[in-house]
């Protein structure tokens, strides 16, 4: 008589995401970790998902400095003793954050965190992301020795320009190209729109490393003054709401911009990311600087612009066969550019909707490669602490 072994649930550790944050991006990276997770695993009803954000001050003292330092000389912190917990870790590394443009602090906090995942020999999946850019070229060289180092981790780039960045670093059999997870979340499309839906994003609003801050406003505030004339229906939405310690989430310019406008505008501040597509859906045009609430946007078959502050966008949307990508780096009156688009994009529902299935045929054509990987990965059977 043989004896069959009793599958036992899997942890898995989503991190820089989570469903309960208040930016509708972070929850749209949650969302998608965990569906595809679902469809990649041999057993998804085994599974059970954390998701962790590292915000509190318990969780950041995980990857603090002193952590930071002592990790290198030791597998005995309290980092490895927390990700022990776990048998598979889904990276999302907030989706564009594996870079050091957002400063050099934020990146080694995530590079931190792989490093111990290897030492533990636990499986890492960096979801689909945006890999670099790195204007650094000691980071450059940090990041091709990490990823050369740490042989337990796959990367899912999330459009042709990361993936073309990353295989001079990172072994093909451990590189997946796929695009972004929002397109995993479908909502039926509508057939009566009206007005359009302006994203004003809290992290251009003040002085930033990306663009003109003051140039930002002053054209934001052009261009809202020719809607408002124009007796078009026009929505401020906030695809990052206010949370404790924020100092770029949208809510700022939301303020301000009532200050200002009044009632001569509509605010929305979705509190879900349910709620948030449901109100996409509804609009003729969105015009936005936060990527996610564009992806969204088109993943619920709404044309957007897309306002774009860094190279993580065009590489995306092109892939996507959505050019509509206003660089502000390069212009400096996108007001002007933005009022001409508008008619002629709001014409374009069609292809908007087909954006939903090329992304979706792109993310499905992953899932073999993916699945693969985790059954060569060898999944712990149960938490790598009990091993």
């Amino acid at each position: 008589m043989s004896l069959k072994k009793v599958a036992s649930k899997k942890i898995v550790l989503v991190t820089w995401a989570s469903p309960d944050s208040s930016n509708i991006g972070v929850k749209t990276l949650a969302h998608g970790a965990e569906i595809l997770a679902k469809r990649v695993f041999v057993d998804s009803e085994l599974l059970e998902f954390k998701y962790e954000l590292f915000n509190n001050s318990e969780q950041r003292r995980l990857l603090s400095t002193k952590e930071i330092l002592f990790s290198i000389f030791s597998r005995k912190t309290q980092l490895h003793s927390y990700l022990s917990e776990f048998d598979l870790i889904l990276d999302t590394c907030g989706g564009d954050s594996f870079t050091d443009i957002y400063g050099k602090m934020r990146f080694f906090r995530i590079l931190l965190l792989q490093r111990a995942a290897a030492r533990l020999g636990i499986p890492l999946i960096m979801t689909n992301q945006t890999f670099g850019p790195f204007r650094s070229k000691a980071i450059q060289k940090i990041v091709g020795w990490h990823l050369s180092k740490n042989k337990n981790m796959l990367l899912i780039c999330r459009e042709t320009k990361s993936f073309e960045i990353a295989r001079r670093v990172i072994a093909q059999d451990r590189l997946i190209l796929s695009t972004d997870l929002a397109f995993y979340l479908e909502e039926e499309s509508v057939s009566k729109r009206s007005g359009l839906a302006l994203n004003v994003s809290g992290l251009l609003w003040s002085a930033n490393s990306h663009v003109d801050y003051l140039q930002y406003r002053a054209e934001t505030l052009r261009l809202l003054k020719v809607l408002v004339s124009s007796g078009l229906s026009v929505t401020i939405f906030e695809n990052v709401g206010p949370f404790v310690g924020s100092t770029d989430d949208d809510s700022i310019a939301t303020e301000f911009l009532k200050n200002q406008f009044g009632d001569s505008l509509q605010y929305l501040r979705p509190n879900t990311l349910f709620e948030a597509k449901q109100s996409l859906k509804t609009f003729e045009v969105v015009v936005a600087a936060r990527m996610h609430a564009c992806l969204n946007a088109l993943a619920v078959g709404t044309p957007t612009i897309a306002l774009a502050y860094s190279r993580k966008f065009s590489p995306i949307f092109g892939d996507l066969g959505w050019p509509i990508v206003l660089d502000l780096r390069d212009t400096e009156f996108f007001a002007t550019e933005v009022l001409s688009l508008i008619p002629e994009v709001a014409l374009r529902t069609l292809e908007a909707r087909r954006v939903h299935g090329v992304a979706l045929r792109q993310l499905e054509s992953a899932e073999p490669k993916i699945r693969q990987w985790l059954a060569e990965s060898q999944i712990h059977s149960t938490p790598s602490g009990s091993q």
